[in-house]
This record gives C-alpha cells, sequence and structure tokens, in this order.
C-alpha cells in the first residue's frame, strides 16, 4: 500500500456549539451515558467557557464551504492554530449520543482545515459504533456521521487509517453515502484491495442518482459538491494509477451507454480516470 496525503494548508476554523440535543434511541444504548457539554455563542474578545479567543471571532460562521473555512484559517497563527486544534479535539472527543449531530458535522468541518497530528484516541470515538458518539442515534444518522468522519480522518492525514477499515465502509452497497465516503478515500489511499469493490459500484450504482456532498455535513450545499457514487468510483479508479488497468473496459462501456444514463461531468471523469490509468 502506498499512501499519497493531499497537501493542506494549516489552519484551524472553530464553531460555536449552540445546543446539543438527545437523537431517538436506535443505535446502542442511551441509558447512563453522560450528556454533552452546552456552547452558547460567545461575544469577541478575551475567553468566556474555555473556548480560545481566538476562536470565538469564528464561532456560528454560516458559510461551510471548504474555501471559506480555508480563507477564514488563513487569519490565525500558529500558535491560535495549535491552542485551535487542541480545542476541536476535545470538542469531539467529549461528544456523544446526545451531542446534535449538525453540530457534531460542524466541529468535524473545522478539523478539515489542520494538516497538524491530532489525538489518535479520535479514531476509535469517531468511527467505532460502539463509541459513546453514536450510543442513542438513528442506524441511518450513525452511520453518515461515521462515513464523514472516516473522510475528515483520512483526507487531512491526522490519523494513519487502515486499509480494512476503508474496505468496510467500501462494501456496504446497501448504504449509498457510506460507500460513496469510502471510494472517496480510495483517492488518497492507494491499494489493490480497493480494486473489486470500486470496479463493482460502477454497475452496482449505475442507475441511482444518490447526490450528496462529502466536502461539508450540511444538507444545504451548491450544484459545484454533487457527487454521487459513480462518480466517486470512477475517480477513485483513476487515482489507483495503472494498478487499475483491468477497469478500462469498464469504464469505456460507460462512456459508450445510452444518453440518458449518461452526463457530462461523468463523461468528463471518465475520460480523466483512463488518462490517469494509463499513465
Amino acid at each position: 500500500m502506498r499512501i499519497r496525503r493531499r497537501l493542506l494548508l494549516g489552519g484551524v476554523i472553530v464553531c460555536g456549539l449552540k445546543s446539543l440535543g438527545c437523537a431517538p434511541a436506535e443505535v446502542g444504548s442511551s441509558t447512563s451515558r453522560p450528556k454533552s457539554p452546552q456552547l452558547s455563542s460567545l461575544p469577541s474578545g478575551g475567553q468566556n467557557h474555555g473556548i480560545p479567543s481566538s476562536a470565538i471571532r469564528l464561532l456560528d460562521d454560516s458559510d461551510r464551504s471548504p474555501e471559506n473555512l480555508m480563507r477564514l484559517a488563513l487569519s490565525l497563527n500558529a500558535e491560535e492554530r495549535s491552542v485551535g486544534v487542541q480545542f476541536i479535539t476535545q470538542k469531539l472527543l467529549e461528544t456523544s449520543g446526545d451531542s446534535a449531530e449538525d453540530e457534531v458535522g460542524r466541529l468535524l468541518e473545522s478539523l478539515r482545515v489542520f494538516d497538524t497530528p491530532s489525538a489518535p484516541e479520535l479514531e476509535s470515538h469517531l468511527l467505532s459504533l460502539t463509541s459513546p458518539l453514536f450510543a442513542g442515534r438513528r442506524k441511518s444518522q450513525a452511520l453518515r456521521l461515521r462515513a464523514f468522519s472516516l473522510v475528515t480522518l483520512v483526507e487531512t492525514g491526522i490519523i494513519c487509517i487502515p486499509v480494512p477499515e476503508i474496505l468496510r465502509h467500501l462494501y456496504s452497497y446497501s448504504n449509498p453515502y457510506e460507500f460513496a465516503s469510502g471510494a472517496r478515500c480510495t483517492r488518497s489511499i492507494c491499494s489493490e484491495d480497493f480494486l473489486p469493490a470500486l470496479i463493482n459500484g460502477l454497475d452496482q450504482f449505475q442507475h441511482h442518482g444518490d447526490l450528496q456532498s462529502l466536502d461539508r455535513y450540511s444538507r444545504d450545499y451548491p450544484d459545484s459538491e454533487v457527487t454521487t457514487c459513480q462518480l466517486e468510483s470512477i475517480r477513485g479508479l483513476g487515482a489507483q494509477g495503472r494498478s487499475a488497468l483491468e477497469a478500462i473496459p469498464m469504464l469505456h462501456r460507460l462512456k459508450d451507454s445510452s444518453p440518458h444514463e449518461r452526463s457530462a461531468k461523468l463523461m468528463k471523469e471518465v475520460d480523466r480516470a483512463i488518462q490517469l490509468i494509463k499513465t
């Protein structure tokens, strides 16, 4: 296996937690688990409730686009980034099944601007289904949080995620969001073990839109971020390079499919994947 880490500009965006609610209990048990801490929006200046002063001005930013998060990160110096990553990491480790889903998503979005090593215990807290984070949540909500966490940890390189963990997502054909997240991760980590699942994904999701964004947790995202399981399969195969030569006939078959089954975006990604595989 060879690791290809995406180069990220170091930074931190810290978001405020307005309120932390309770979800219906379907995954795990909600009994005897501690309530998550509650943070309210804070005025600018100084330190309040343990929130670093460098973070206060960034609380509750409404624009959650990756571009805006990175732009805001540029306003922080090295010391502020160091304090910020510790703050975000600690707040994530304190999350439980009572934490509001959207607020956990905002913390994960903020963590994505880091390329700084973080706490190794984040892996088990964010990825293990027995983690307090998933206790009492609906299954669909727990799986979505877990899948977004996987992409966050892999693409930032904060923690080295083993291939079997990604494979578990790639073989989740019943959950498009999980599969797409696993396929997205294969663009950062290369392994021949991914090929069967990625190739199967070309047909498995051929007739499904599965529109979603993996760039932000919010379900309110622009068209430019829209992706599908099939698109992520194609991109993942391209990232594998010459080890994915066996996928070229299937990619050509996608290009030759009837017009109503293809889009300009998909055709562009197929051409790009074939070029990457051949070079």
